[in-house]
């Protein structure tokens, strides 16, 4: 616990009151430490547990290993490779040729999604993703589109 006088922490825009947790700095606050009362074991356990854990102070943890940072970097890098294919389909058409190269824009489009597919598949392995709740996710998905653009005919 840190020990400050009542009302004369600056590091909050409200000021923490003493015997109170301060989210600003993760920690408990006290009176001077005259005044701070002799806890027993049972009052400290008890303090400890209503502390909120670190997670409801800051909500970012980023990734920090870097074969974490890989698998998902790489999967970012191919979905965009996909969308970039989807979009040039829809402006000049899925049976349409790129004109540098003269890939045939559904040729780009398979090639994407296969890359896509690829990575999700190591990110499911590495990360252990509930291939049974993504399949289910998966083909509910299907079903509502389908639906959907079942409407469009």
């Amino acid at each position: 616990m840190l020990p400050v006088e009542p009302d004369t922490n600056r590091h909050c825009f409200a000021p923490c009151q003493p015997g109170t947790f301060c989210k600003c700095l993760g920690q408990w606050i006290q009176a001077t430490l005259e005044e701070a009362p002799i806890m027993s074991d049972e009052d400290r356990l008890e303090m400890e547990a209503q502390k909120p854990h670190p997670w409801q102070l800051n909500p970012w943890h980023p990734m920090e290993r870097p074969i974490d940072k890989k698998h998902i970097g790489k999967l970012m890098e191919e979905l965009g490779e996909c969308s970039s294919a989807a979009a040039r389909c829809l402006i000049q058409g899925i049976d349409e040729a790129e004109p540098v190269t003269g890939k045939i824009n559904r040729e780009w489009l398979e090639d994407e999604i296969a890359d896509v597919l690829a990575n999700a598949e190591l990110n499911m392995d590495h990360f252990g993703l509930d291939r049974e709740r993504i399949e289910t996710r998966k083909v509910r998905k299907m079903e509502h589109l389908r639906a959907w653009h079942g409407m469009l005919e």
